[in-house]
């Protein structure tokens, strides 16, 4: 069944399906990256939009809105996690969705069992290709620790890298 997209006469309606169509799958992501059940990371994503739509902030440009959706994402997601008290295993059929080969499927599984800590930090940085200090700010953490986190969780992962020979 398809829907047809309405359009809305509500300009902050409409604006908010502009943030959506552009940041959208970048916040699933991360939310999916941190709570690894795709359900979890849609209702998140949701939770995220409803907020933004409250509290309506104001962003002095496209870095600071960005920014502010994946700290929002981190911050929503982490809440739901303490709510669950009980993390779940990804499915495969799940990461496969999302996956274009055998190979990325293997690593996004192998990035997925990294500590939470390393985790977020290599998707962000590695997956989404966030810099070092933008990384930072959204972590709200210095630059040398996401730097050590990252060294960590490359050394966590070279055993998957040496094993499929990439």
């Amino acid at each position: 069944m398809r829907f047809k997209k309405q359009e809305s006469a509500d300009p902050a309606v409409q604006g908010l399906e502009e943030i959506y169509d552009r940041y959208g799958a970048l916040l699933f992501r991360v939310c999916f990256s941190e709570l690894q059940n795709r359900q979890d990371a849609e209702d998140a994503v949701q939770e995220i939009f409803l907020k933004l739509l409250r509290r309506r902030p104001v962003f002095s440009d496209s870095d600071h809105q960005r920014a502010w959706l994946i700290r929002t994402a981190v911050n929503q997601s982490r809440d739901q996690l303490r709510r669950r008290k009980v993390r779940l295993a990804v499915p495969l059929e799940e990461l496969q969705e999302y996956a274009l080969s055998e190979e990325e499927t293997g690593f996004l599984e192998e990035v997925m069992g990294l500590p939470d800590k390393y985790r977020l930090a290599v998707t962000l940085h590695y997956l989404e290709g966030y810099s070092v200090k933008e990384t930072a700010v959204m972590l709200r953490i210095s630059e040398s620790a996401v730097k050590m986190r990252l060294s960590r969780g490359r050394e966590l992962l070279k055993g998957w890298k040496e094993d499929s020979h990439v």
